[in-house]
């Protein structure tokens, strides 16, 4: 069978091959055993678009990969901290259930995201918060930046409930969770975020912050924990504010 797929992640198996798991707009996510790729010229690559011609398992488990042809690179990026962001975005796909009728809708979503980051040279983690936003719109959990999740009118959101939901100012209590100003901002902004890429001064604070938020709603409603290490990784690339290190 032929399908695409762009690659997430590579695990050496044996001294000559390696083991794959990569995103399909027909299978979904799947995990593919290349044999003897290591040895030769040009083996796979994380980021990367291939052409695959596969063996379909008899059981559950492991396709087999018989040829790759490479189309399209989506590991290069005009700053080590946008590769880390599209690292993340397709970390991110990685971890969640794609229903097999749904992966070309995902697979689209990813390879335009991945695409726009190409011309991304600051802050593209606010771009990776809007793939966040869209992930949970295709998952049925979308989020209404400006609902208050306790008096269900549209309001100024102040805070959130530490489940993801968010709170305007009237309904705000201490057990909350409040955001910074810049944080707020950024929330307000993020549908069309991409016009102020070069505008917001982010700090490692309000990456914790927002990163904290999005991972805590999708724990909420889905029950599940989403561990992505290249979030911590892209935190890195942000200044510790004064205030913290003064303190």
């Amino acid at each position: 069978m032929k399908t695409l797929g762009i690659i997430s992640s590579i695990i050496p198996y044996s001294e000559s091959s390696l083991i794959c798991k990569l995103l399909s707009p027909e299978l979904g996510q799947i995990s593919l055993i290349a044999k003897g790729i290591r040895k030769k010229e040009e083996p796979l690559l994380r980021l990367w678009e291939y052409e695959l011609n596969l063996l379909e398992p008899k059981e559950e488990g492991l396709y087999l990969l018989k040829e790759a042809k490479e189309l399209k690179d989506y590991s290069s990026y005009p700053e080590v901290a946008t590769w880390a962001a599209a690292d993340a975005g397709a970390e991110l796909l990685a971890q969640i259930i794609i229903p097999q009728p749904e992966a070309a809708q995902y697979y689209k979503l990813l390879t335009d995201y991945l695409s726009y980051l190409k011309k991304v040279d600051k802050n593209a983690v606010l771009i990776l918060w809007r793939l966040f936003l869209r992930v949970f719109q295709l998952l049925g959990i979308g989020i209404e930046l400006d609902l208050c999740s306790i008096c269900k009118q549209q309001s100024i959101i102040h805070a959130h409930t530490g489940t993801g939901e968010l709170v305007c100012g009237a309904c705000k209590s201490p057990s909350n969770k409040a955001f910074s100003p810049l944080a707020l901002e950024i929330i307000r902004l993020l549908p069309q975020i991409a016009n102020h890429l070069h505008r917001l001064e982010l700090n490692r604070w309000v990456v914790g912050e927002i990163n904290s938020f999005l991972l805590d709603y999708f724990y909420a409603h889905h029950k599940q924990t989403l561990k992505l290490k290249s979030l911590s990784v892209l935190s890195q690339f942000y200044r510790i504010p004064k205030r913290v290190q003064s303190y």
